[in-house]
């Protein structure tokens, strides 16, 4: 669903997520490129209609850290 370059846009979210030691924090030069590709993948025509939704909101989350300038923190 994703062309390389987003797939590498989004690797270090999935990378940070498996940890299970802590919160980690994403800057927002990298949420809004994580927010551009999980859009896209939200939108592919081969994404599960059951995650459309998830990925939309992580989208979303993603961009307002990116507009906000801050970093998009996870827990």
């Amino acid at each position: 669903m994703l062309s390389a370059r987003d797939w590498r846009a989004v690797h270090k979210l999935f990378k940070l997520a498996n940890r299970a030691d802590g919160p980690f924090t994403i800057s927002s030069r990298d949420a809004g490129r994580m927010a551009a590709a999980l859009g896209k993948a939200a939108g592919h025509s081969l994404m599960p209609v059951a995650w459309r939704g998830e990925v939309s909101a992580l989208a979303d989350a993603a961009q307002c850290a990116a507009t906000a300038r801050q970093p998009w923190e996870w827990s």
